[in-house]
């Protein structure tokens, strides 16, 4: 059934560049993802080795835009490399060297702001 409205967003965050490491076969994991999802009818949106902020006003300006409240569904593809920190809390990586909490991230969703 076709929907009256855009099927959805999917943003891809991938971050492939560190310092001293390289994540091989990432860019071809987010064709992919795009391959799949322009099938599906979303309509894409891509960042690869970004900083912090960069990702962070994207986000933002996509969960406030036209395209994005009137749409069905919208997904999020972190890439990157991720771990624990010293509080046990699960963080990833950003090109540009910071880290951010994944709940930081998934905080950023909810019903009255999407």
């Amino acid at each position: 059934m076709q929907s009256n409205q855009n099927r959805g967003v999917l943003l891809i965050a991938n971050y492939i560049e560190f310092e001293t490491d390289y994540r091989n076969g990432a860019s071809n994991d987010s064709d992919i993802l795009v391959y799949v999802f322009r099938q599906l009818g979303f309509k894409i949106y891509r960042t690869t080795d970004g900083t912090q902020k960069g990702f962070f006003d994207l986000l933002e300006t996509l969960l406030k835009s036209d395209v994005t409240l009137k749409t069905e569904s919208f997904v999020l593809a972190f890439m990157s490399h991720g771990e624990l920190n010293d509080k046990n809390e699960e963080i990833v990586l950003f090109s540009d060297k910071s880290v951010v909490k994944v709940q930081e991230v998934i905080g950023r969703f909810s019903n009255r702001r999407c």
